[in-house]
């Protein structure tokens, strides 16, 4: 059973002499205070909004986006947008929340956002939910490069799915979930992607249903968060996925041709190289038909079918099926899309692993930078380019500059993510490769490594 606030504080007469005044009636005193300093309900609005955040640290551009304007403008008073930062000072020298405009964050206490909860009926906390998920979603950017602002905005939206899990579920689930598990995922960290989306999944079921379409983009995102910990899981998951996907949306729908896909690769490591490219072909024809050539999926699939080509060894054809995914992503998306970056460096690898008379290092310096402009200098992406930058560098003849440029990446990797993280065992025995290279080379002139 949910207790209130209420439940948990001592009674009126529980209370020291002197201080006969429960805490809820004392915040009421100061948010009533607070509303007749600024525009008539702007202060109770705001706290409204805060109420189902992580109190620690609520982002300032949250109170001012469109949603949350929107909400305020709905129940309050206001005039224009800077009052909502006004009535907020207003709330700090009331002691309610803290406002602190350097670090354009607010914070409040766990007790004032419990007491402000428990005067929420269903409705009013669905909707506060909705414009609290879209708010969130809308200063969060597909691509954010600051890797501090991405954690505190992952933390304020797990803490809203727990205090209004409902919510966000029924009558649709929110698209907020999908972005924090995408985001978990991108920083590395799948365990808690997958104990999320593994919960998610469960509520779903058992309130829109197992068959629900949001039940089943969670499946799908379920599964992608398996692949780094556990692939066959990943592949039987997506299997699953896609006979119920014929099933219930039918063969030609866009969410079944991609999860065709998904499976598709995954078959193709143990299928006969005939079949495979059989299979990415007869798929391709299907979406192009069905989607359209410039389809998002029709380029994901064709996408996925020149990382066939290379992983088979014909470089050519990965080549030239790669150029005309990126000149298409070019022109739809933009040089700087992600999805664009990502099928770059994905030409860039074929290139240099074919032996194509292709300066790589050079190329690969170029989308580092690119890479670090749109992501930042500490996203999982850019780390991942560097990484291939060092081995360009190392294949390029340069053995000390890989090495260095290794070493530097391993540190950079310890930081970001911490010592016992996957990858950075994996730049370890990077590093060990080349500096092997170096000592070979030494020997070569005779001379002794530098370490």
């Amino acid at each position: 059973m949910r207790l209130r606030l209420a439940d948990v504080v001592p009674p009126e007469d529980g209370l020291p002499d002197n201080h006969r005044t429960t805490l809820a009636a004392t915040w009421v005193l100061s948010i009533e205070a607070a509303d007749k300093a600024g525009p008539p309900g702007l202060a109770h609005s705001i706290l409204d909004l805060a109420c189902l955040l992580q109190p620690e640290a609520i982002p300032l551009a949250f109170f001012t986006s469109t949603p949350a304007i929107d909400y305020i403008t709905l129940h309050s008073e206001l005039r224009q947008e800077s009052d909502i930062l006004d009535v907020l000072h207003t709330l700090d020298r009331l002691n309610l929340v803290t406002c602190n405009q350097r670090t354009a964050l607010v914070q409040t206490h766990v007790l004032i956002q419990r007491a402000i909860r428990d005067d929420l009926d269903v409705d009013s906390l669905d909707v506060l939910a909705r414009t609290a998920a879209d708010a969130l979603l809308e200063i969060w950017p597909e691509v954010e490069p600051d890797r501090l602002r991405e954690q505190m905005l992952r933390a304020n939206a797990l803490v809203l799915f727990e205090t209004a899990r409902t919510s966000l579920i029924e009558p649709r689930t929110h698209p907020l979930h999908f972005r924090t598990t995408d985001s978990l995922v991108e920083a590395g960290n799948h365990d808690a992607a997958t104990a999320i989306l593994r919960q998610l999944l469960a509520e779903q079921t058992r309130i829109v249903g197992a068959d629900h379409a949001d039940s089943l983009t969670t499946r799908r995102h379920l599964a992608d968060a398996l692949e780094e910990n556990d692939p066959r899981e990943a592949a039987a998951a997506y299997g699953r996925l896609l006979d119920d996907c014929v099933r219930i949306m039918g063969p030609g729908h866009p969410y079944t041709l991609v999860t065709r896909c998904e499976v598709v690769k995954r078959n193709a490591d143990h299928d006969y190289p005939q079949h495979a490219l059989a299979r990415f072909e007869e798929l391709l024809g299907d979406c192009r038909r069905i989607l359209g050539p410039d389809d998002p999926v029709t380029l994901g699939v064709h996408a996925a079918l020149a990382n066939w080509h290379g992983d088979a060894g014909h470089f050519d054809m990965a080549n030239e099926v790669y150029r005309e995914v990126l000149a298409a992503e070019t022109r739809l998306f933009g040089p700087d899309h992600p999805t664009t970056l990502r099928t770059r460096n994905n030409l860039l690898c074929i290139q240099q692993d074919s032996g194509m008379p292709l300066d790589g290092s050079v190329s690969f310096r170029e989308l580092v930078e690119e890479y670090t402009r749109v992501f930042g200098p500490d996203h999982p992406r850019t780390l991942a380019t560097r990484a291939n930058l060092a081995f360009a560098i190392g294949e390029a003849g340069d053995v000390e500059g890989a090495a260095d440029a290794c070493q530097t990446l391993l540190d950079d990797y310890a930081r970001v993510f911490g010592a016992d993280h996957f990858e950075v065992v994996v730049m370890r025995l990077a590093l060990s490769y080349w500096h092997a290279h170096v000592d070979a080379a030494c020997r070569t002139k005779g001379s002794s490594p530098e370490r």
